[in-house]
C-alpha cells in the first residue's frame, strides 16, 4: 500500500477514532494470540493454517503502532500545520533580533517560555497535566500552558531545525539527589503515577504508595530510590537539545535555562559548573529529520565555543530580552489566536497512544 493511500485513509478519521481502532485491534490481537497458543499442540493441517493466520493477525497492532499513522489523522494534521506556522512565526523573532547562535536562541526561548509569551492565556506551568505527547508534535503541548522537559526541548529542537541549525533531542540522566525523607517519598509517589497510569495498574500503585508512605525505614526507601535511579541512568530522566552549528556542538537545556559542556575527562558526562549530567544512549528525532549519529557527533570531531563566549552570549541575550518587551508583547498579541486554535484542538483529543 502506497504512503499516499495510507495518508488518505487515515486523514478521513480523527485522532480519537484512530485511538479506538488501535484499542480494538489490541484486544483482537490478544485474543488471536491466546487462541493460537491454545491450538499450538494440534497437528491437524487446517488447525495449523488457522493458527498461522491468528499469529499474523496478532502482529498487526504492532506494525500499526510503529508506523505512527496517527500523524495523518484529520485533527493531528491540522494541529501540525498550525504548530509549524507557530515555529515559523517564532523564527521571525530570531531573525529580527539577529540571533544566530544556538546559545542565544536557547536563552531567549527559555525566557519567553517561562514568562508565558509562548502559551495560551500567557501562562506556563511545568506540569504533566493534560499533556498529549502526540508523535512528532510533543513540542506543541507547551502552547496549552503546560509541559515538561520532553515538550520544552522538543519545541526548541523544532525551532532550531526550522532555522537551519541541525538539532535533535537527547536523553540524559539528571541526578537531583534527594536527602530529605519526605521529599524522597513525594518523588517516589510521582514516579509511580508516571509508570502505573492504567486502570488495571491502580491497585498495584495504591499498594506500593501505602508501603512507601507508611514506611519510616529510610534505608528501604533509599534502596528503592537507588533502584529507580539505576533504571533512569540507562534510559535517562531528562530531555535536552543538542545542536551542531559551524562545526561546533552545543548542549542546550531550555527547561533549566542553561547550557552544558562536555567533560574533558569523560565525554559521556556533561557539566554545568560543578553539577554532572550523564548522557544516555537514547536519542530522539523530530519530524522526518535524520537521526544524528551519536557516537560520531557527540564524542569525536566537534568542538565547543569557550565558556567565556557562552557566558557572554547568555548575558547579551538576557539584555536583549529585557530591552525588547514591546516586541514580545506584540508577538504574543499577533499569535494569541493561533495559540487558542492549537490549544483547543490539542485538548479535544485523548491522551497519546
Amino acid at each position: 500500500m502506497s504512503n499516499e493511500l495510507i495518508k488518505k485513509i487515515f486523514n478521513k478519521m480523527d485522532y480519537n477514532t484512530y485511538a479506538e481502532l488501535i484499542e480494538r485491534a489490541n484486544k483482537i490481537s490478544f485474543l488471536s494470540d491466546l487462541t493460537s497458543r491454545l491450538l499450538a499442540y494440534n497437528d491437524n493441517k487446517k488447525i495449523k493454517t488457522i493458527r498461522n493466520l491468528l499469529k499474523l493477525l496478532s502482529s498487526i497492532p504492532f506494525f500499526i503502532s510503529i508506523s505512527h499513522n496517527e500523524i495523518y489523522t484529520k485533527d493531528v494534521s491540522e494541529i501540525s500545520e498550525l504548530y509549524n506556522q507557530f515555529i515559523k512565526n517564532y523564527n521571525e523573532l530570531n531573525k529580527m533580533l539577529n540571533l544566530t547562535n544556538p546559545v542565544e536562541i536557547n536563552t531567549l526561548f527559555s525566557n519567553l517560555l517561562y514568562d508565558g509569551y509562548l502559551s495560551k492565556d500567557k501562562k506556563f506551568e511545568f506540569s504533566e497535566e493534560q499533556i498529549k505527547d502526540i508523535y512528532n508534535l510533543s513540542g506543541a503541548d507547551i502552547i496549552t500552558g503546560k509541559g515538561v522537559c520532553r515538550n520544552i526541548s522538543a519545541t526548541l529542537t523544532d525551532i532550531l531545525n526550522d532555522y537551519g541549525i541541525k538539532s535533535s533531542q537527547l536523553s540524559v540522566f539528571y541526578d537531583d539527589s534527594l536527602e530529605d525523607i519526605e521529599a524522597i517519598k513525594n518523588e517516589l509517589n510521582r514516579f509511580l503515577d508516571e509508570i502505573l497510569c492504567n486502570d488495571n495498574q491502580k491497585l498495584i500503585k495504591e499498594l506500593l504508595k501505602k508501603i512507601i508512605n507508611k514506611n519510616h525505614n529510610t534505608g528501604l526507601i533509599s534502596d528503592i530510590v537507588s533502584l529507580k535511579k539505576g533504571v533512569e541512568k540507562i534510559f535517562g530522566n531528562h530531555e535536552i537539545t543538542y545542536s551542531i552549528n559551524n562545526d561546533k556542538i552545543y548542549f542546550l537545556d531550555p527547561t533549566h535555562s542553561t547550557v552544558y559542556r562536555l567533560s574533558k575527562e569523560n565525554r559521556k558526562i556533561l557539566l554545568e559548573n560543578d553539577e554532572k549530567v550523564l548522557i544516555t544512549f537514547q536519542i530522539k528525532t523530530n519530524h522526518s529529520k535524520c537521526v544524528l549519529n551519536v557516537n560520531k557527533e557527540l564524542f569525536s570531531k566537534y568542538k565547543r565555543i569557550t565558556k567565556e563566549k557562552e557566558e557572554k552570549l547568555i548575558k547579551e541575550t538576557n539584555i536583549i530580552y529585557k530591552d525588547n518587551k514591546d516586541i514580545f508583547d506584540k508577538f504574543y498579541s499577533d499569535n494569541n489566536e493561533l495559540y487558542g486554535e492549537i490549544s483547543n484542538k490539542l485538548l479535544s483529543i485523548k491522551k497519546s497512544l
